[in-house]
C-alpha cells in the first residue's frame, strides 16, 4: 500500500518515497532483527545486543552502497542510508515488544 501511495506525492519529495527506500527499510528491519535475535539466543550476548546488531546492519547498507558506487556506477545515496536507519529502529522495536 505504501509503495503504491509514493506516486501521488509532490514532485519534489518522490525520491524520499521510492520503492528502493521501502526495500532499505524493510530489509535494514529484517536483518537487524535477527541480528539482535541471534546475538540474544546463540551467541548469548546481553549487553551490547542492540550496539552490535545495529553496527552490523549499517555496515551491511553502506557495503551495498559501496558496490553501487563502484560497481554499479551509480552515485553515494545519503537518502539510503537514512532509509537503513529507519529500518534499523523499526527492527529493534519490532525485537523488543514482539517474540516470535
Amino acid at each position: 500500500m505504501f509503495a503504491f501511495s509514493c506516486y501521488a506525492l509532490p514532485e519534489i519529495e518522490k525520491d524520499w518515497y521510492t520503492y528502493d527506500k521501502v526495500k532499505h527499510v524493510a530489509y535494514s528491519a529484517s536483518i537487524m532483527y535477527w541480528t539482535m535475535s541471534f546475538n540474544k539466543n546463540f551467541a548469548k550476548v546481553k549487553n551490547n545486543n542492540l550496539q552490535i546488531s545495529a553496527g552490523i546492519t549499517i555496515s551491511i547498507g553502506g557495503v551495498k552502497e559501496l558496490i553501487d558506487l563502484k560497481i554499479k556506477k551509480t552515485e553515494w545515496s545519503w537518502k539510503d542510508i537514512t532509509a537503513d536507519i529507519a529500518g534499523i529502529a523499526i527492527g529493534a522495536v519490532i525485537y523488543n515488544n514482539i517474540k516470535i
